[in-house]
This record gives structure tokens, C-alpha cells and sequence, in this order.
């Protein structure tokens, strides 16, 4: 069965030297920036995968939304705030935790028991706009 379709694959008729391609770049170029992006992807991949989440069947509609949304006519610091909120990047007391970088995850302007993005847009945000509740 293989073989037959291996057989069926047309030749090409016009001479071409081998040549090693990096097939992360378009062009076949090794560069650090793809070799990055690979190794982020990757990780990526196994952290979805130990935390069992779903992974993104569309990878090119994934790209195509995050050009659109690196698009969009905001100010900068609005769109670099929105990539870290939607990557769990925001320095919150749970992320610090999780990274090891505090051994507690508790809020420092309230005392609250868990520091989130949830809890800073919504509970001292709202607080400091509309005063105390």
C-alpha cells in the first residue's frame, strides 16, 4: 500500500542541489528569532498539555486574530496591558506565586487573601474609582 503510493509521487525534471532548510522560516533561513518562537511554541505545547488543557486546532486563524489584535489603533501600553492580561503575565501575587518569586499570593495594598487580575481590576480599581464600599 505504501509503496504504491510512494511510486505515485511525480519527479521533478529540473535539476536542483540539495540544500539544508531551517523549515520554522519561510525562506529555509535559520534564524534565533524563528529558533525563539519554536522553543516558546514548544513550551507552550507542554505546559497546555500538563495542565490539560485544549490545545488551537486553527493555528492560522490564531495568528491571523493576533495580527489583527496587534492592529487594532490603541495606544501602545493599552495593547502591550491587554497581551499580558490575556497571557497571565500580569505581576499579581497569584503569578508571583506560581513563578516562585513571593511565597505569598496575598494582596499588599488590601490584605486579601489572593491577588489576582480579577481582584485588582474589581476590588482596588473599583474601589479607588468609587471610593470605598
Amino acid at each position: 500500500m505504501d509503496a504504491h503510493v510512494i511510486k505515485n509521487i511525480p519527479l521533478s525534471f529540473t535539476r536542483q542541489d540539495d540544500f539544508w532548510a531551517w523549515h520554522y522560516e519561510r525562506n529555509g533561513i535559520f534564524s534565533v528569532k524563528s529558533a525563539y518562537r519554536m522553543l516558546v511554541h514548544i513550551r507552550n505545547q507542554f505546559d497546555d498539555w500538563l495542565d490539560s488543557s485544549a490545545g488551537n486546532s486553527d493555528i492560522e486563524g490564531y495568528k491571523r486574530r493576533w495580527k489583527l489584535f496587534w492592529k487594532v489603533r490603541v495606544p501602545a501600553k493599552i495593547r502591550i496591558f491587554a497581551w499580558r492580561l490575556i497571557h497571565n503575565s500580569l505581576p499579581t501575587g497569584e503569578v508571583l506565586k506560581e513563578r516562585s518569586m513571593t511565597k505569598q499570593s496575598s494582596c499588599k495594598l488590601c490584605g486579601a487573601d489572593a491577588d489576582s487580575w480579577l481582584h485588582a481590576f474589581f476590588s482596588v480599581l473599583w474601589q479607588d474609582v468609587f471610593g470605598r464600599w
